[in-house]
């Protein structure tokens, strides 16, 4: 595959080519005369070409949620696609704080859409949750402990070992 543009810091015209999947070269253009073999030359606008974006809490995009239950089958692999066009290319869906039972299909839903898209497994890197919310009330740091520990565990497990990020709230 052969993409022309322009490159994204330096505006030069360039050209990367590309094979099963992989960058293999990326060269200067001194001038594009005939982009991606279009008939005639003409004036065209050439897109940007850069590295891609990192996202690294994704709840959702476009009325996709990753926290909505029933986990609508394909979301997670429909969002992945619709990400693209924004420039990421890579991202943690994030799932919010909710009951455990909640939380676990929602994460094996993500890890499930992984193991069977190629696409959609190279591009998510990890599930982020955010939460369990932690009262301040929960004076003993041990059972606190003894709580999150018990959450996470099983979160992780339905995760498919994919849950990379936690962070809590109080």
């Amino acid at each position: 595959m052969v993409l022309q543009g322009l490159h994204y810091r330096t505006g030069e015209q360039i050209e990367v080519r590309m094979q099963k999947g992989l960058i293999t070269s990326i060269q200067s253009l001194e001038q594009v005369t005939n982009p991606l073999g279009c008939g005639e030359r003409k004036e065209y606008a050439l897109p940007m070409i850069g590295p891609g974006l990192v996202e690294l809490q994704l709840n959702g995009y476009r009325g996709m949620d990753f926290n909505t239950i029933p986990f609508p089958d394909g979301t997670t692999e429909r969002l992945t696609r619709a990400i693209w066009r924004e420039g990421i290319t890579s991202y943690l869906p994030t799932v919010i704080t909710n009951s455990a039972k909640r939380i676990e299909e929602a994460v094996r839903s993500i890890a499930q859409a992984c193991d069977s898209d190629p696409i959609t497994r190279s591009c998510v890197h990890g599930i982020h949750l955010e939460g369990p919310f932690i009262s301040l009330k929960m004076v003993f740091v041990g059972l606190i402990t003894k709580l999150i520990y018990k959450h996470l565990t099983g979160i992780y497990s339905r995760a498919g070992k994919k849950l990379l990020a936690a962070t809590f709230a109080s």
